[in-house]
Order: C-alpha cells, then structure tokens, then sequence
C-alpha cells in the first residue's frame, strides 16, 4: 500500500516533478496575467484566442475541406452558378502519404487555373494572398452589408472542372461526337451539349488555345503528335462544354495546383440534383 509519505515523496521526485513543472508554466503564466491591468490582460487574451482561431483555420482549410461557391455556368446542368460546395483535401493528403488511392477519370476537382488560364498570371504564388489561401479570411465575407474584413484582400479565384484524361491517357475531342480516351469514346450522359470543336493533335490543342485567347506553348504549332497527358498532370473539362474555359484552352492542369475534390453541395435550389460521381463508361 502506497503511504501519504510515498505520495509525497513522488511530488517531490520523478514523474511528479515533470507535472508540476507542467502545471506551474500555465500557473506562472495566468497568474502574470492576473496581475496586469485589465486593458492588457484583455488585449493578451484577444491575441491568444486570434491566434488559435487562425492556426485551427489553417489546419481545417488545408487539412480537412474548405468552401468554394461556382462562379459561371462551365459546369452545368450539374453544378448551378452561386452553388456552394465542399471541397475535401483529406483524400489528397493521405495519397501524398500512400493512404488513398489517386484522383479518379470523372472526379469534380477545384484547382488553381495554369497563368495561361488567367493573364499569365500565377494565383499559387501570389505572396499578397497567402494568408486568405491559408485560412479562407477574406474581404468578401459579409453578414449583410456588413464586410468582416475589409483589410483583407477579395478570396483567390479557383476553377472547377470533370477530370477526363489521367496521367498517360491519349485524348481526343470529335466536334459533333465527344470525347475519346485510347481511341475508346466516353459514355457523358450529364454535359449540357456535345463540343462543338475538334481537337486530334497537338496541333488542334493550340489552334483551339489561340481561338479561346489563352495562347499555349509554341512548341505544339504544327504538330501532328497524339495528345497524350503527362504524368504529372491530367486534361480536365467544363460539363458545358461550349461554354467553358478549360483544357481544350489552355492544357493540362498539374497534380501540384489542385486543391481538392468537390464532396457536397451545402447551398443550392434543392430541386436540382448534382452528379458528382458519374461513372465513365466505355
């Protein structure tokens, strides 16, 4: 049986001297805290709870979903202009680490648009925006006509699209037709309409990015080479087809840019039904 003088001993070495040591950095902190003003105390508390929100902001946004709302009609009769989604990021991260299979032919994906996609300009390195990418804090939260926080810079933009060619993948785009994946046509019974514009070659690719004012690498002017996407990347399109700036535009978009796979939507006219997982079928 352990004595009162055992139990005291313990407090006094060993692991009872690693809890008070424990205890007595918080107790030496909150009572140096006490022991000021109140203004200062108060201003020292609003600073710790600020930073805990924004930490957990950081790890929820950049580790687990994050909200995003569709901004044009590229992915209709699916997803409806003002619709809010969730965007998940927790499948992304496990595949970095070999938990989670990789992103799938027929995902909904959010990604950064290539800087050919929006004035050459790169959303992913803009320093000015990195604490609004970080947490979702920006100048475009209002309650009413109330703006949160108008210091802040307005949210990044983002562009949402179907996968259709994977890494490795050979596309083909028939005007009239559809879309051919290894010379095997696509079975999309959810786009809006058939395209309206053909893509056989690297050639066509660029033709079609100098149509859409979104010029791509000179390198494919003239080449009668098969698209073929890279492995680092995938070909991804609007299920508007005819009205959608995506990569019969301005090409591949890289694994590196996307931010995560759309998983819900949490605001819309609940009389139109979303088809996130349409299977593709040969």
């Amino acid at each position: 049986m352990q004595t009162k003088t055992d139990k005291e001993k313990l407090n006094k070495h060993g692991e009872g001297d690693e809890n008070k040591e424990n205890i007595s950095f918080f107790a030496k902190w909150n009572n140096y805290k006490l022991a000021l003003t109140p203004p200062l105390r108060y201003s020292i508390e609003f600073v710790e709870f600020t930073f805990t929100l924004i930490l957990l902001l950081i790890v929820i946004r950049q580790g687990i979903f994050e909200r995003r709302y569709i901004p044009s009609e590229s992915m209709l009769p699916n997803l409806q202009i003002q619709d809010q989604l969730i965007i998940e990021k927790v499948s992304q991260n496990l595949h970095k680490i070999g938990f989670a299979e990789d992103i799938q032919r027929g995902n909904i994906i959010v990604f950064y648009p290539p800087p050919a996609a929006n004035r050459g300009i790169d959303l992913k390195k803009d320093i000015p925006n990195t604490f609004v990418r970080l947490t979702g804090l920006s100048s475009d939260i209002k309650i009413g006509p109330l703006t949160l926080f108008p210091f802040l810079p307005k949210a990044e933009d983002a562009y949402i699209k179907r996968v259709v060619g994977l890494p490795g993948d050979t596309i083909e785009v028939r005007a009239g037709d559809g879309v051919y994946i290894n010379g095997n046509k696509l079975n999309e019974g959810y786009i809006m309409e058939k395209p309206l514009y053909t893509i056989n070659n690297e050639s066509d690719l660029f033709n079609s990015s100098i149509n859409c004012g979104t010029p791509i690498s000179t390198k494919m002017q003239g080449s009668n080479k098969a698209i073929v996407v890279p492995e680092d990347s995938y070909f991804c399109l609007g299920d508007n087809r005819n009205n959608s700036n995506d990569s019969h535009c301005w090409g591949f978009v890289k694994k590196n840019r996307v931010i995560g796979k759309a998983f819900s939507v949490i605001w819309r006219d609940l009389r139109l039904i979303p088809n996130f997982h349409s299977p593709y079928e040969f």
